[in-house]
């Protein structure tokens, strides 16, 4: 289900047998990226038999604040509920949270406003979801800063050459 870059199994630190990171990725048709989120599940010694493993977020790209919690409140519950069985709750944990985030509503990081499926949405390489009008208006908006920036760069430049030239007429 997940690819080999979707789960990393990292070092365990003090108290725990292992820490696993996993990335979900929610498309849409088509199969652009609208959502991601990265679990971290901590894996305590005495796991499964005697310890649940406890969850958290380490990342988000896409979701508001709520689908966040959303995710994280069903991973909890999940971990609560099956994480003392023998075969472990990882599988469960992950099935949980992937339907919670099926109900989430992915929002264009600019304007904050939910991102539906009819929206023109452009989705940046860094996972950034934005609605085409906003981005678009905030390309227009830096365009026009380096065009002012620019301009009073070359004004000043201007000013000093047009002073260097008096001095020479007046000295001459």
């Amino acid at each position: 289900v997940y690819g080999d870059d979707s789960v990393q199994i990292l070092d365990a630190s003090s108290g725990e047998v292992a820490r696993v990171l996993v990335d979900l990725r929610l498309c849409i048709e088509g199969g652009a990226l609208l959502m991601s989120l990265c679990l971290a599940v901590s894996l305590p010694s005495g796991y499964p038999a005697a310890a649940a493993p406890a969850v958290s977020v380490e990342r988000s790209r896409g979701l508001n604040d709520a689908g966040v919690e959303a995710a994280l409140t069903a991973a909890r519950r999940a971990a609560e509920e099956h994480g003392l069985q023998e075969e472990g709750c990882l599988l469960p944990l992950l099935s949980e949270v992937h339907d919670a985030l099926l109900e989430a509503t992915c929002e264009c990081c600019i304007c904050l406003a939910a991102c539906k499926p009819s929206d023109p949405l452009v989705v940046a390489s860094c996972e950034h979801v934005f609605h085409s009008a906003c981005i678009g208006h905030w390309v227009s908006l830096k365009d026009a800063e380096t065009e002012a920036a620019a301009a009073e760069r070359s004004q000043s430049s201007v000013t000093q050459r047009d002073a260097l030239r008096r001095e020479l007429a007046e000295s001459a």
